[in-house]
């Protein structure tokens, strides 16, 4: 429910399913969404900050909100919090959202922890009365803190920088590399491994290695 599918309307489809004309920016699917409440916001975005930052830097967190409803909102509260620690609401206003209309909200500033970072942002009280539709006030982000580009030999698995395969090529393609990584990798079974795209300073001399720590490949099973 709300504006999250928006998408440019096709010259040929110029009505949904229910026969309702769609609009220039219409939505996806068989129907054209039409806003029935009086008083319903959600958060669409985070602004602020990017997805990768520095461990240990402040970071400014700003948000934006959207007016899904029929009637126009002059003020709203947010809650937020990180990594599962609830921040100081911030109250938004006095405004003017008229129905599909988006305001910029400046939150407060973090210092992440290195690795991921969880935000969540819940919107509520436009016009300091209930929101009409509860399901779309939740805005939930992750972002990763580097302390470093990875350079050396890392130890992966129980008592090792990481934990998890995984979590090592996160770091990898989140912090990127300055010199060759190799990945030695404890026995163990580990889940199958998710490779996106290349690592941020990977070359033929900046070289990526997954190995067994033991020298036996037979001792590490993937999958």
């Amino acid at each position: 429910y709300g504006y999250e599918l928006t998408t440019p309307r096709l010259s040929n489809v110029l009505r949904d399913i229910d026969n309702l004309s769609r609009d220039t920016n219409t939505t996806m699917g068989c129907y054209e969404f039409v806003p029935n409440l009086a008083l319903d916001i959600q958060p669409i975005a985070m602004l602020t900050p990017s997805n990768v930052v520095a461990m240990g830097q402040r970071e400014g967190v700003s948000i934006r909100i959207k007016n899904i409803g029929t009637s126009t909102v002059t003020s709203a509260t947010i809650h937020w919090s990180l990594n599962g620690v609830s921040q100081a609401p911030v109250v938004w206003g006095p405004g003017a959202m008229v129905n599909g209309a988006t305001a910029t909200v400046i939150l407060d500033t973090i210092i992440p922890a290195s690795g991921i970072n969880t935000l969540q942002f819940i919107t509520s009280l436009p016009n300091f009365q209930p929101d009409m539709m509860a399901y779309n006030d939740t805005l939930t982000v992750e972002i990763y803190a580097c302390d470093s580009m990875l350079n050396g030999v890392y130890t992966v698995g129980t008592g090792g920088q990481f934990s998890t395969i995984n979590d090592a090529l996160k770091e990898l393609n989140s912090c990127g590399m300055n010199g060759p990584v190799t990945l030695s990798i404890s026995d163990g079974t580990y889940e199958p491994i998710s490779m996106f795209g290349g690592f941020n300073g990977l070359s033929a001399t900046n070289t990526l290695t997954i190995t067994s720590a033991s020298g036996d490949a037979s001792d590490v099973i993937i999958g």
